[in-house]
């Protein structure tokens, strides 16, 4: 064993590897085995015309890699490490080349950090005549492999992982004690990737995927990129998926309900599906709507019309017209129903609704609603459209007819008063 060894170190150091090379950027991917690395680093360099060096998957491994055996650990994992570090260091090369490169992997970079922890023997137990061996050669490559200029570290909860696991299936994802280690397993790599970094100087960005579109995802994950002048790309379009998750995200809910809402509207974006109306009255049967509220701050009013369809109390609003981002609807149905030019409490969306809805001729449908807060003055005259509403009318906060209005107003109402506190 030690003569295998020390073959592998002369192999290493004869290869000359350097890691402060100013051309070019290797990117990597760590994370736990399952997390959608290799979907999202396929996805990602696609959008970033990157060169890409992807992992095996299962069934392109050999048979005797597949088969359990006395001896199948470290036959796996000698096996599919030969994988991994021929991409690396494929990856290297185009790398000093000045290429935009990326790994679905950092595995072998990071593995002797926490090889042979408690939880970790699905992987190589301590008791294997073999872990010697891979313990020796972890810590060979963690100090030889080329290190990369970043490392993109998958954040992913429970359910997603399993719902993960569920679509690859991977045979050796059935491994006792694999599963049942999440929280161990997701821990130690956290923990050795954070303290990997650090100690080799390397860009570390942490990122929380959710099962869903991959292109999504990717695409949230390239504009973090960018965020973070990691890739450079000022010609990229933003998806409208990205957009409007992004908007999700920064709304700040007020209630159980609508933090419902939009953990419904995240994982319906995730989805990949059409988010605009395309056809009257419901297809797709959920899509996108916005509502501007009009509200004098100073005397603590709100402006109302009463809906001749609805039979409601409502604020102007509407669907989404194709690629519309909700701000400019809400700025576009203000205009159209009251004739007002919005003045924006905030370009960001004060809250958010989920409502099922039907009609006459409406099979039922779900409008995914952003609402956004427009400046007003109650002693303000207003021409409003009298084919929409019947009459408009100024309410104080606590006058509103909540058995009349929206089923969200009551906790709409609760969240604006919480401004001036």
């Amino acid at each position: 064993m030690i003569k295998f060894l020390s073959t592998i170190i002369l192999c290493f150091l004869n290869y000359g590897f350097c890691t402060n090379h100013e051309q070019g950027l290797l990117i990597t991917f760590a994370g736990i085995s399952g997390s959608g690395k290799s979907t999202l680093a396929r996805e990602l360099a696609h959008m970033c015309n990157a060169k890409i060096f992807l992992e095996p998957e299962e069934n392109e491994w050999p048979e005797h890699v597949r088969n359990k055996h006395p001896y199948s650990d470290f036959t796996a994992y000698s096996c599919v490490r030969g994988f991994r570090v021929d991409a690396l260091l494929n990856a290297w090369k185009l790398r000093k080349n000045g290429e935009l490169v990326i790994t679905d992997s950092c595995y072998d970079k990071i593995t002797s950090y926490y090889l042979g922890k408690p939880g970790m023997d699905w992987l190589i137990s301590r008791d294997d005549p073999y872990f010697a061996c891979v313990e020796m050669l972890t810590k060979i490559d963690t100090a030889n492999l080329p290190d990369p200029d970043c490392i993109i570290f998958i954040n992913i909860s429970f359910e997603d992982w399993m719902r993960m696991l569920i679509k690859r299936g991977r045979i050796r994802d059935s491994i006792e004690g694999f599963r049942e280690n999440y929280e161990k397993y997701s821990s130690y790599i956290r923990e050795a990737v954070a303290m990997f970094c650090k100690d080799r100087n390397i860009k570390l960005v942490v990122f929380s995927t959710e099962f869903g579109d991959p292109k999504t995802q990717a695409a949230r994950l390239l504009k973090q990129l960018e965020h973070e002048k990691i890739i450079m790309n000022e010609s990229r379009e933003e998806t409208m998926q990205t957009q409007i998750y992004d908007l999700l995200s920064k709304i700040d809910p007020i209630d159980e309900k609508e933090e419902e809402h939009i953990a419904f509207a995240k994982k319906w974006v995730l989805s990949g599906k059409e988010l605009f109306r395309k056809f009257k009255p419901d297809v797709p049967d959920i899509h996108l709507v916005a509502y501007c509220l009009l509200i004098d701050f100073e005397k603590n009013k709100i402006l109302l019309g009463a809906h001749k369809d609805a039979g409601l109390w409502l604020p102007p609003g509407g669907h989404c017209d194709y690629n519309e981002l909700p701000l400019k609807t809400a700025e576009r149905e203000l205009m159209e129903e009251m004739g007002v030019t919005a003045e924006f409490y905030s370009s960001m969306p004060f809250f958010l609704s989920v409502t099922k809805t039907s009609g006459p001729n409406d099979r039922g449908h779900t409008d995914v609603g952003f609402w956004y807060i427009s400046c007003g003055d109650s002693t303000q005259k207003i021409d409003y459209d009298r084919v929409e509403f019947n009459e408009l009318k100024w309410f104080s906060f606590n006058e509103v007819p909540l058995e009349m209005t929206d089923h969200r107003m009551e906790s709409f109402l609760k969240k604006l008063k919480n401004i001036n506190k």
